[in-house]
């Protein structure tokens, strides 16, 4: 997904049926909005 790839600090995480971020580890940059669906 092209909002894994563009997140600078690596917090997504897949979980069961869907991926995660990692609240401790998000930044809040809001680079991952325009390309998650």
């Amino acid at each position: 997904m092209d909002c894994v790839e563009v997140c600078p600090v690596d917090c997504f995480y897949e979980g069961e049926n869907m991926l995660v971020i990692h609240p401790d580890e998000c930044i809040d940059c809001g680079v991952c909005e325009p390309e998650c669906p």
